[in-house]
């Protein structure tokens, strides 16, 4: 048998519907919890139509037991889409439900559309200019968001050591 490279350190698996305001952790280091949000859930129609909108937060862990405070303005990367199969696989992993309030969603989400070197938001329509934070429009694999996110802590370290 194979055995499958993992991106995220495995957590619990989960098939139960992920919703908008989720709450969750996902871990690209051992002994090391990352904490994000799902901001829009299942049915965003951008690419196959399952996209799912979601913030990392700059707040990590060691014990994903206590839910820490989650700040729009505190965030280890730009707003990603990703898929269910990250809880289905263990990648991600559903701390707790809890509603989603509009002073918690950025005013506006910002993508680049390299293809057509645009800006747009996460419904692909254009934006008159760049908003900040601004991600990638398309759809990262798990190793991409675990290798953006280990980037980002690394940077945060060496801005801690200067």
């Amino acid at each position: 048998m194979v055995k499958k490279i993992r991106s995220f350190i495995e957590l619990n698996h989960s098939r139960k519907p992920v919703d908008e305001g989720d709450i969750f952790v996902c871990s690209p280091q051992q002994g090391e919890f990352i904490w994000g949000r799902v901001i829009k859930g299942n049915g965003i129609k951008v690419f196959a139509g399952n996209e799912i909108l979601v913030y990392f937060y700059n707040v990590i862990t060691t014990s994903s037991n206590i839910i820490p405070s989650l700040d729009k303005n505190n965030l280890l990367i730009p707003p990603q889409f990703v898929i269910k199969q990250y809880w289905s696989s263990g990648d991600f992993e559903t701390i707790e439900k809890r509603s989603l309030k509009n002073e918690e969603i950025l005013n506006v989400h910002c993508f680049y559309d390299g293809l057509y070197k645009k800006y747009v938001n996460e419904f692909g329509q254009d934006l008159d200019k760049k908003y900040e934070p601004c991600g990638t429009y398309g759809f990262p694999s798990a190793m991409l968001i675990a290798k953006r996110l280990k980037e980002a802590l690394a940077k945060n370290q060496t801005d801690e050591n200067t």
